[in-house]
């Protein structure tokens, strides 16, 4: 029998009624297969989602020998996206890398049209055949411990490795002596830390993912989890007695994702989201992480202090060739219009507008949970 086709939908849960069985294998499949090994694919992922009352289903995989993975995903009338969209920086099923999934039969089997994608694993996109932007999602290996880390570094030349304690000594003369904590479960940390994270939206003109309310539910729900395959960590980094960087990640067995950092802005000078970052790192790699997600994304950090990268893949599938044609049409546009940012330059009239329909939406009534 062809494998290609023995795929198949054998049901669709929420998370909160996966079985013991369910989960057991579920779990199984993360140990076995390292890339699977990241906070996103956790199922305690996805139950904070479900609590937070972002809608979120789980299609079981199976063949004619039983069940053989799953697939998570938000579904927004016809179209799958990502479970918490802007929030999930790591998307696929989980599964055996050989597991042959079409998805088009897929996207039948859930009555869906489009399945819609932009951090998958390029593994899956191979097989999703659509993804048309491919890029690196800097990682770092710290599975040697950090001095290992340290020293790869420093043999390339990155110039952070002796700046970092230039910077830790101008930051500790102008506003006191510096305190590290790895792991804060201080309400008032994270309060901050997401207001400077904001601030710093606005002063971008980047779409906020925390504006919508299940999204800031989740985040913040995350920092009560801390279960053997996934937790919280909130790391605050003082200078005195003021709080001057902190952030919040999402760890697994093996995998910490870096996911919102943020700082004062008044000591911008000193780096201080640098400083917490070295520090953070040390701490992780004395935890057993062994290995630290940046995220794709434009920021120098991320490829200075990485060591390799993940490949994921940005696109989309339709399940009928006419919404391929017209779905590739405006995947095409927006990448001509990435290429000669345009793209950058609408971001500020696109936040107002998303901005002035989260102000309508207020203004006529409770909005419906996405």
């Amino acid at each position: 029998m062809d494998s290609a086709t023995a795929i198949r939908v054998s049901r669709i849960l929420r998370p909160s009624e996966l079985t013991d069985e369910d989960l057991e294998r579920w779990r199984g499949l993360q140990s076995a297969h390292p890339e699977l090994d990241r906070p996103f694919f956790a199922p305690e992922w996805l139950n904070i989602l479900e609590g937070a009352s972002h809608q979120v289903e789980v299609a079981v995989l199976a063949d004619d020998d039983g069940d053989r993975g799953f697939f998570p995903f938000h579904r927004s009338g016809a179209v799958l996206r990502a479970p918490g969209m802007r929030l999930c920086d790591f998307q696929g099923w989980i599964g055996a890398p050989d597991l042959a999934v079409v998805p088009e039969s897929l996207l039948r089997s859930v009555g869906a049209r489009v399945w819609r994608f932009d951090h998958l694993l390029a593994r899956q996109a191979a097989a999703a055949r659509h993804g048309w932007e491919r890029q690196g999602s800097p990682t770092a290996d710290l599975s040697s411990g950090f001095d290992a880390y340290l020293a790869l570094h420093r043999s390339r030349g990155a110039r952070w490795v002796s700046q970092i304690p230039h910077h830790a000594r101008r930051l500790e003369r102008d506003a006191g002596s510096l305190r590290f904590e790895v792991s804060s479960m201080d309400r008032g940390v994270l309060e901050q830390l997401l207001a400077w994270k904001k601030t710093q939206r606005q002063r971008t003109h980047t779409l906020d993912p925390l504006d919508e309310a299940w999204a800031h539910r989740a985040v913040t729900a995350c920092l009560a989890v801390d279960e053997p395959g996934f937790g919280g960590l909130l790391s605050a980094l003082y200078a005195g007695d003021d709080l001057v960087a902190a952030h919040l990640g999402l760890r697994s067995h093996g995998t910490l994702h870096l996911w919102f950092p943020a700082y004062n802005t008044v000591h911008e000078r000193a780096s201080p989201g640098l400083i917490l970052l070295y520090h953070l790192m040390r701490a992780a790699a004395e935890r057993g992480i062994r290995r630290v997600d940046f995220g794709k994304g434009p920021e120098h950090f991320k490829t200075s202090w990485s060591t390799g990268a993940e490949e994921v893949a940005e696109g989309f599938v339709h399940r009928d060739r006419i919404g391929t044609l017209v779905n590739g049409a405006a995947y095409g546009a927006r990448r001509w219009l990435r290429a000669t940012g345009v793209a950058r330059r609408l971001q500020e009239p696109k936040r107002r507008i998303f901005s002035l329909g989260r102000r309508v939406r207020g203004t006529l009534g409770p909005a419906r949970n996405p």
